[in-house]
């Protein structure tokens, strides 16, 4: 199933550019993104819930919520920060790098739990 959504993905703190009108219009329910050190994480977008997403870690699973980000797109619950924009991603742990140069489109990851 597929929705119109706007996705944009953070490349890097302070570099933000668009998707690709393409990938715009027809955004996946769930994408999987690769980060260095073959870890990485899947992002589910709830179908009605556009501002929240479920984010998987391996085994662990949170629910996130879309927060003010100046360009891009942020979700966050406090502790755990995904900043998404184009087909790129990173995670933050309590204001912390922990996930870097995550990228859209991996088929297996390796989770943090």
């Amino acid at each position: 199933m597929k929705r119109n959504i706007l996705i944009q993905v953070m490349a890097g703190v302070g570099l933000m550019t668009q998707m690709p009108a393409i990938a715009q219009t027809q955004m996946p329910d769930r994408v999987t993104y690769r980060c260095d050190d073959q870890k990485g994480f899947v992002v589910n977008y709830n179908t009605g819930m556009t501002d929240m997403i479920q984010a998987s870690f391996g085994s662990r699973s949170l629910m996130l919520a879309k927060v003010p980000s100046a360009s891009g797109v942020r979700y966050s619950n406090g502790v755990v920060t995904v900043f998404m924009k184009g087909n790129a991603a990173l995670v933050d742990i309590d204001n912390k790098p922990f996930y870097r140069n995550c990228v859209a489109g991996a088929s297996t990851v390796r989770g943090l739990w």
